[in-house]
């Protein structure tokens, strides 16, 4: 039989390499991947037409149809040989890395995931509902005293004893919203401090007791004092007065003011304040409130001057504290009862120098009387006449 001319490709360490043999002297069958006898051979790479292979890309001058697509068009193994059937760029064949069932998997996971956060996260924005009284609070008008109600965020660590309406869960814990009357206390320049209203669901200061020193009553003014609530804890009560033209519930029940729990909001032009200005605390109740603010807060700072601060090295025993200061009052003690000897003692002294220049003076003034008596009666000569005593 005649010699016949095939290109092989074989794919070594891999990378396809092509290799021509310069005759065959006998016809291999199909599954050894031999090209047709007296086919031309496609070089898989000639300077110049670097576009010959393209190992990775997906774009070709022509499509691979099916029709022109070679029978044995697979991923080649080590050692693995393919024909090359015809000339033309359709019967290229592209190659890819192979890809396995776990990388498949995981892919298809992540896609899951980001498809459920997606819908997660769209179905929470379009949950969310503003009221329609309220606004964005000018800073102009964020002044203390002013009471005000927004919606309050709360961070939580599980979601138990929460109700699922005030309740939203992230990918970051649980936030915990509801509702809540403030009243502003400081204003800063990009932020205002105020102080949380609490009726603990109606029970006041019931289950706060060995707390209440932490609170102080606030009522709205503008009820009949018939229809207040009792007065709870030790500071008294603070009277609200409401805006013009608000009608709904402003303060009722047995609402207090927590004094220790100061809460921050933004006033900063980019963001503002979304809330309800509903009224503000008399002038009075204002300046009680500061005053009240101002020594439980003297009151935990001087505590933490006393104690120190939180670690081992130097937080020290209430005790020690204690009878430190006991021994220091003890000397002022003693000072002063020193200073107040010293005192007696010197005023004592003062006493006895006056009465004896005293005593003195009316020596002199004697001398002086019989002096005068003499130079009537001519004893003294008229130089000592003349003086005047």
């Amino acid at each position: 039989m005649a010699p016949t001319t095939r290109s092989v490709s074989v794919r070594l360490n891999g990378r396809a390499m092509q290799h021509v043999p310069s005759s065959v002297h006998a016809p291999l069958n199909k599954d050894h991947r031999i090209t047709k006898p007296n086919a031309t051979p496609k070089p898989f790479f000639t300077p110049g037409n670097r576009d010959s292979v393209t190992p990775h890309s997906s774009s070709s001058s022509s499509s691979t149809s099916p029709e022109n697509k070679p029978e044995d068009d697979d991923e080649l193994e080590e050692g693995e040989i393919r024909e090359y059937g015809k000339s033309s760029r359709s019967s290229e064949t592209t190659l890819s890395p192979r890809r396995s069932p776990l990388w498949d998997a995981i892919h298809a996971w992540e896609a899951l995931r980001a498809s459920q956060q997606s819908s997660s996260s769209s179905s929470s924005r379009s949950s969310y509902r503003q009221r329609w009284d309220f606004e964005v609070v000018d800073r102009s008008r964020c002044l203390p005293g002013i009471v005000f109600e927004t919606a309050y965020h709360t961070a939580m660590a599980s979601s138990a004893g929460a109700s699922a309406d005030n309740l939203t869960e992230t990918t970051r814990g649980y936030v915990y919203t509801k509702y809540r009357k403030f009243v502003i206390l400081e204003k800063h320049a990009t932020h205002i401090q105020a102080l949380p209203i609490y009726t603990h669901n109606g029970t006041g200061l019931d289950r706060k007791r060995q707390f209440e020193h932490e609170f102080v009553c606030v009522r709205d003014r503008d009820c009949p004092a018939d229809k207040h609530e009792p007065e709870e804890g030790v500071h008294g009560t603070l009277f609200g007065i409401r805006e013009p033209g608000f009608k709904a519930t402003f303060i009722g029940g047995r609402a207090v003011l927590k004094l220790t729990e100061m809460v921050s909001f933004s006033i900063h032009a980019s963001g503002g304040l979304v809330a309800r200005v509903e009224g503000r605390l008399e002038d009075d109740s204002l300046r009680k409130l500061a005053c009240l603010v101002h020594s439980v807060r003297a009151k935990r700072l001087e505590d933490v001057f006393l104690q120190g601060g939180g670690g081992e090295q130097t937080q020290r025993p209430r005790e020690e504290v204690v009878s430190k200061l006991a021994r220091e009052n003890h000397c002022l003690k003693t000072n002063m009862i020193l200073v107040e000897a010293n005192h007696k003692t010197a005023v004592m002294q003062e006493q006895r120098e006056n009465e004896r220049l005293k005593r003195r003076i009316e020596q002199l003034e004697a001398e002086v009387a019989k002096l005068r008596g003499q130079t009537t009666e001519g004893n003294l000569s008229p130089k000592w006449a003349k003086l005047d005593f």
